[in-house]
């Protein structure tokens, strides 16, 4: 599969999450080959199902400004600017 890179978002819905991707990824799924299409709707199928969890995919961001949080524990999502912003 070729890689595409894209930005989404994802909300937790019932035992699964729904799914939102931007407007410049949903015109390049439009322009792929039958075969990776193939597996990105599988991607959103475990996710809208919840036996894919989006919190493993990608970049974690912190929750409150959105800045990538880079290599901290699992569980937290908050940056440490904002933390310490709201001590």
């Amino acid at each position: 599969m070729v890689e595409k890179k894209f930005r989404g978002s994802a909300t937790k819905k019932g035992d699964g999450w729904h799914v939102e991707l931007d407007e410049d990824f949903m015109r390049q799924l439009d322009e792929m080959e039958p075969e990776d299409r193939k597996e990105i709707e599988e991607i959103m199928k475990g996710l809208r199902d919840g036996t894919i969890d989006p919190m493993t995919l990608g970049k974690r961001m912190c929750s409150y400004c959105g800045h990538e949080l880079g290599d901290v524990e699992d569980g937290i999502t908050m940056c440490r600017l904002c933390s310490e912003e709201l001590k």
